[in-house]
C-alpha cells in the first residue's frame, strides 16, 4: 500500500500529532498462500487534518483501519493515538460498519439524537468494512 499526501496544507507550529503509525506490517496466512497486506507503513496525522485512504480492493485500507482501531494487531510496528499506544479497542475510538443506524443520518435531528460522540482520532473510513472516527 502506498500512502501519498495530496496538496498538503501548511501546518501551524502548534499542531500536534493526533495519530502516528510507525512501520506497521501485517500478513495473513492460509494453507494456500501468504498475503502481505501491509509492509512498513508509516503515517502521521496532525490535529485538525482530514485524511482519506484510497486504493483498489485488497490493497490494505481496511486492514490498516482495523489496526488503527485496535481490532487487529500488527506483526510489526505500532500505532499511537493521542500519544498512547493502541493495543486494543478503546472508548476514544469509534468503529462504524456499513448499514449501521449511524452511517447516514437523514436529518440534523437524527444526527443530534446520538448525543456526544467519543473524542476522535480524526480518521474516517466510510467505504469497505467499517469506519474509524
Amino acid at each position: 500500500m502506498a500512502l501519498h499526501r495530496i496538496q498538503p496544507q501548511p501546518q501551524s507550529q502548534s499542531a500536534r500529532p493526533k495519530l502516528i503509525i510507525e512501520g506497521v506490517s501485517k500478513r495473513f496466512f492460509s494453507k494456500r498462500a501468504t498475503v502481505e497486506a501491509l509492509e512498513n507503513v508509516s503515517l502521521t496525522v496532525l490535529e485538525g487534518e482530514f485524511v482519506c485512504l484510497l486504493g483498489p480492493s485488497g490493497c490494505g485500507k481496511s486492514t490498516l483501519l482495523d489496526i488503527m482501531a485496535g481490532l487487529t494487531k500488527p506483526e510489526s510496528g505500532q500505532v499511537l493515538a493521542d500519544g498512547q499506544r493502541v493495543t486494543g479497542p478503546g472508548q476514544q475510538r469509534l468503529v462504524m460498519f456499513p448499514g449501521s443506524s449511524m452511517s447516514a443520518p437523514t436529518s440534523l435531528k437524527t444526527a443530534g439524537s446520538f448525543g456526544k460522540m467519543p473524542a476522535s482520532t480524526g480518521i474516517e473510513h466510510g467505504i469497505g468494512s467499517g469506519a474509524v472516527l
